[in-house]
């Protein structure tokens, strides 16, 4: 496929939205204190196991180079700790990301694990390297349920590729899928549509990990096991 807009060279990772953490109540912070910054808290309650999770989501920056933590925490039994008993604590942690930024290059991902409400496991993850001449982008997921798992990858490069002045490519996507289909947008929706914002990102301030939030919470490519 090709594009006529070089607007995806905007696209750029930052922090994806908190959405993909259900159950989670987040606040926003947005403090700093010398290269750390605290982003978001949040906290949980699990009906299941009983327990009361405290979480965070910071960034720490050295030198143009900012790592990422989504959903940092602990989790612990809050009728233990009202007894006195042990409390069991367990660590935490849905996200990590890593981000360089050495003008004119850029390089950075974010790799996220995400509980499905059927008991299912699913990573997603975003990657991008962008200069000042072209921009390679890409999102992908793995999940498994049982024994079925399932895939998918979507990447784009954003550049003069070559052609006829009348069919000038400035970019190519291409993505595939292994039991997995796709949800087909309404025509109002299509220019917000994940991997169509991707490509074209009518939005300067929606982050290559905002489209990926927002691929996660509207389901848009969910499993089907054959296709």
């Amino acid at each position: 496929s090709s594009t006529n807009s070089t607007s995806s060279t905007n696209v750029v990772a930052a922090t994806p939205p908190a959405s993909y953490q259900p159950g989670v109540k987040w606040l926003n912070v947005n403090k700093g204190v010398g290269p750390v910054k605290l982003n978001k808290v949040g906290f949980a309650y699990s009906t299941d196991d009983k327990m009361l999770s405290l979480l965070l989501n910071a960034d720490v920056t050295f030198s143009g180079v900012t790592f990422s933590v989504e959903g940092l925490g602990l989790a612990f039994s809050p009728t233990n700790l009202f007894k006195g008993e042990n409390i069991n604590p367990e660590f935490r942690l849905s996200g990590l990301g890593l981000s360089i930024n050495k003008d004119p290059l850029m390089i950075s991902g974010m790799f996220m694990k995400v509980d499905q409400p059927d008991g299912g496991l699913s990573f997603y993850g975003s990657a991008q390297l962008s200069t000042s001449k072209f921009s390679i982008a890409g999102v992908g997921s793995y999940s498994k349920k049982g024994d079925q798992t399932s895939f998918f990858i979507y990447d784009m490069y954003n550049g003069p590729i070559g052609g006829p002045a009348f069919f000038f490519v400035t970019g190519i996507a291409a993505g595939f899928g292994y039991n997995k289909s796709i949800k087909i947008p309404e025509v109002q929706q299509v220019k917000d549509f994940p991997l169509v914002a991707m490509a074209l990102n009518p939005d300067p301030k929606k982050t290559l990990n905002d489209i990926l939030g927002e691929l996660i919470t509207g389901n848009w490519i969910p499993d089907s096991p054959g296709d």
